[in-house]
């Protein structure tokens, strides 16, 4: 396994380095509870120390801002981490039954009261198929523009068929858009794009998929008149 390359919200790293997490990273598959030490591997006694959840991102690096996993951490502080002690710390992931199947990522963060996080710990996990996509064999995107401006919001469609080519009822299709930063695509399927140049949206159900090359044209602003105005005698 590899560590997660996730972006990550912007974080003041403390100095000291003696405070860390057993492992950087754990994969729970389709699991949603574990635990992972806390070890104090320095000289000096450290705390408050606070540890909370803090952002989630798919499979591309994009950050999930709807339907969020959330993650409960116990403890959520320790008030004192003694030199060479450890605290084992327990965390679930619970995912809203909406949320899109995929590979997640979420991070743990070990801080001082002032902000400061001492140790990250990365925790991946695996959001399986809706029981409506598992007869899912092909899905097709059928409508939508293939040139949107900067800004402006599109709306797609995509069917999803069984081995029999029927329409699957109450399929659930899920859209992505590579690379994350040219736009964003809703759960229904509306996209806006963010970055003039080519971008790829993807639509999922099940193991299926079909994606659509995008162009997006920049956004021309109105041309603003700089000719100086004429003064008027009185």
């Amino acid at each position: 396994m590899a560590a997660s390359s996730c972006g990550g919200i912007g974080e003041r790293r403390h100095s000291a380095t003696e405070v860390v997490f057993a492992e950087e990273f754990v994969d729970l598959a389709v699991s949603r509870r574990t635990s992972v030490q806390l070890r104090n591997t320095g000289t000096r006694a450290m705390g408050p120390i606070e540890l909370s959840a803090r952002g989630t991102w798919d499979s591309t690096g994009a950050p999930i801002a709807a339907l969020l996993p959330s993650v409960s951490v116990s403890p959520t502080d320790i008030a004192t981490l003694n030199p060479g002690s450890a605290r084992s710390v327990d965390f679930v992931v619970r995912t809203p039954g909406e949320t899109a199947e995929g590979l997640y990522t979420t991070r743990l963060h070990a801080q001082l009261i002032d902000g400061s996080v001492l140790a990250s710990f990365d925790v991946r996990f695996r959001v399986g198929p809706a029981p409506h996509n598992k007869t899912v064999t092909s899905v097709s995107i059928v409508s939508g523009p293939r040139t949107v401006r900067q800004g402006d919001v599109l709306q797609y469609a995509a069917t999803a068929l069984d081995s029999a080519g029927s329409t699957v009822e109450h399929a659930r299709v899920t859209w992505t858009v590579s690379p994350h930063t040219a736009g964003h695509a809703t759960a229904d399927g509306r996209f806006v794009g963010y970055e003039a140049g080519a971008a790829r949206l993807v639509a999922r159900a099940g193991a299926a998929s079909d994606t659509v090359q995008v162009t997006i044209a920049a956004r021309k602003l109105p041309r603003m008149d700089r000719t100086p105005a004429r003064r008027v005698s009185p």
